[in-house]
This record gives structure tokens, C-alpha cells and sequence, in this order.
């Protein structure tokens, strides 16, 4: 989600009839007599997620309305309310105002999405680590999130092609590899793309949390870094702040080990199994430079390429190995 810009082209507000009421219900929680077709209900651009987003104005507050997808389950609704509320209350996302089943209100962050020249400065770069250090310390009472690997499978069950099975190798060997320990479950995001995160040149603030949850904080170090399009030195950098030290060689290979996880996700949620994968698709950061500009149909190409390159990279058979070898001896 983008709070801060508009929908291009989107010239009027949707007629869809949840949005009133659900105006209407936060208008009398601050005992306010104006009607809800009395606002300015301004469509915004939001990411790829199925919600609808508005912004309105009253008297001096600006808020962002999201309306939860008309064909969303209760039981995700409500997920998504708990995670939004308990990153607001912790300053980790925007504050809820109001949230009823069709979706909530809160207040608006005149950011914009981080860019990776934006991560080219040292101590913006510095500043998401402790944001991030922040959330994932954070004891706030967070539901458990599905992992991505059980999101993976679901969407390759649909799909039932051969196509994916290098994906499917790879995602396996580090799922395997990964339960050899008891996981460690903190406050995650876990869809860290530029696009979810928003930065006013003094903050941080984190949107779109519909995959968050109790998760592997590992899920979130390595898909900023892959969607950050960070280097070797970047990543040494970003790592060492987050931890407060330098990384042993354990964590290092485990944020390299974990590098095509949320790519291969996106991979399987976008697959499409009448497009050929032969073709060579844009390179990952022309998509990270332009995100508007791909289908769902290129986004999965995009991704299947981007996940199965870092798969078949020296560093992380290297990170595998040294992982399998050192699971079960600390040492």
C-alpha cells in the first residue's frame, strides 16, 4: 500500500456500498454529524494486494480508509485487523483508528516508498535496520503468520505443473534445513517490498501487512535485502546494524540461505502455466524501479528467473552447505 499517491487512471470513488457505512460507523465514534458522502473520498494507489484504498480530510486529520477484498474469509479479515492494530500500537505501522469486517481507518503517513537510491545513504540504510530491530523485538501480541512455505505449496498445488519443480526443490531444501531447530517466532511483516515500506527522510513506517505475523525474522531480513537489490557490502552493513555486531558466519549464511524464499512465493502466486518460461524475462531490478509497469503474468516470470538465479548461485550452495553441515553443532 502507498498511502501518499493517487491511483492513475482511478477518477471517482468506488460505488461499492460497504464504503459509506463503514465512513459512517467511524463518524459517529467521534461524534461527528457529517455525512460520509459530505467527504472527499480520494482513491489511492495501493499494491497488489485486492483491498481498495481512499484517502479523506476532517477538519485538520487525514485518514486512509482500506476496504478489505469484497471475496475475503472473516477469519482473514480478522487477521489482517489484528496485525494492523498491534503494528499500530507499536509505531511499526499506522495507527487503527477504527476497523470493523469490511476494513479500517487509520491515519494517514505522508511518506513515500523507499527506493533503492534512497538506500544508497549509509544511514537510511542504518535507520530500516533499527526499524526493523524494532518490530522484531517487540512483544506486542502478534497472531501467528502462515509460512511461506506452506503459502508456497498451496499455490503450487493449483498450478500441479512440472514448471515449478526447480522451485520446489530448492524451497524444500531450505524448509528441511530450517526444521532441524526450533524457530524462532517474533513480530514479522513478511512482505517487505519498496513498495510496503515509506520513509519521510526521519522515519520508517511499514503498510500492507496482510502476510504478517509470528514468524521467522530471518523471512524479513532476506526479502528486504533481495528487494532492496542490496550488495555484499549493503548487506554486511544492514545485518551488522540490525544485530548491534558484526554477523558470526552462521547468520550470514542463513540470511544468504533465505534470499529466494519470498521470490519463489511470489513466483507461485503469479504463475501462469500458458506463459512460457523460456523467455527471458526483465531483470528483477527493472521491476523493482518500476513495479506498475508488469502484469501479474510478467511479475511471475520475473520472479520465477530472480528465485531460481539466486538458487543456482555458488554463495547460497555454498550457505546450504555450510548450513546442513553446522545445524545440529552450534560450534
Amino acid at each position: 500500500m502507498r498511502q501518499g499517491s493517487l491511483k492513475d487512471p482511478l477518477p471517482s470513488v468506488s460505488h461499492d456500498t460497504r464504503l459509506f457505512p463503514l465512513v459512517c460507523s467511524f463518524l459517529k465514534t467521534l461524534s461527528c454529524s457529517l455525512a460520509p458522502s459530505q467527504l472527499n473520498l480520494t482513491p489511492l494507489k495501493g499494491g497488489r494486494s485486492a483491498a481498495t484504498l481512499y484517502r479523506f480530510q476532517l477538519e485538520s486529520a487525514t485518514y486512509v480508509l482500506r476496504l478489505f477484498p469484497p471475496h475475503a474469509f472473516l477469519e482473514t479479515r480478522q487477521h489482517q485487523i489484528a496485525i494492523a492494530t498491534q503494528a499500530g500500537k507499536i509505531g511499526s505501522g499506522p495507527k487503527i483508528l477504527f476497523s470493523n469486517q469490511e476494513g479500517l481507518i487509520m491515519e494517514f503517513f505522508s511518506g513515500s516508498p523507499i527506493t533503492t537510491a534512497d538506500l544508497q545513504e549509509t544511514s537510511t540504510l542504518k535507520t530500516f535496520a533499527h526499524t526493523l530491530r524494532h518490530l522484531h523485538t517487540s512483544s506486542a501480541a502478534f497472531p501467528l503468520a502462515n509460512s511461506p512455505f506452506e503459502r508456497f505449496s498451496l499455490f503450487c498445488n493449483k498450478h500441479n505443473t512440472s514448471l515449478l519443480t526447480p522451485l520446489k526443490t530448492g524451497m524444500q531444501a531450505i524448509e528441511a534445513l530450517l526444521n532441524r531447530t526450533p524457530p524462532l517466532l517474533v513480530p514479522c511483516h513478511l512482505d517487505l517490498n519498496l513498495q510496503n515500506i515509506l520513509w519521510n527522510k526521519e522515519q520508517f513506517l511499514l503498510v500492507d501487512w496482510v502476510n504478517g505475523g509470528m514468524s521467522d525474522p530471518g523471512f524479513d531480513l532476506a526479502t528486504f535485502a533481495v528487494f532492496a537489490d542490496l550488495s555484499h557490502t549493503q548487506m554486511e552493513c544492514f545485518l551488522s546494524e540490525y544485530l548491534g555486531r558484526p554477523p558470526t558466519e552462521r547468520e550470514w549464511n542463513r540470511l544468504l540461505l533465505l534470499l529466494p524464499v519470498r521470490l519463489g512465493v511470489i513466483a507461485a502466486a503469479f504463475f501462469n502455466p500458458s506463459v512460457s518460461l523460456q523467455n527471458t524475462p526483465p531483470p528483477l531490478l527493472s521491476f523493482l524501479n518500476h513495479p506498475d509497469h508488469y502484469s501479474p503474468q510478467e511479475i511471475g516470470q520475473i520472479m520465477f528467473h530472480a528465485s531460481l538465479n539466486l538458487l543456482n548461485q555458488d554463495r547460497w550452495k555454498t550457505a546450504l552447505s555450510f548450513l546442513q553441515e553446522h545445524s545440529l553443532n552450534p560450534s
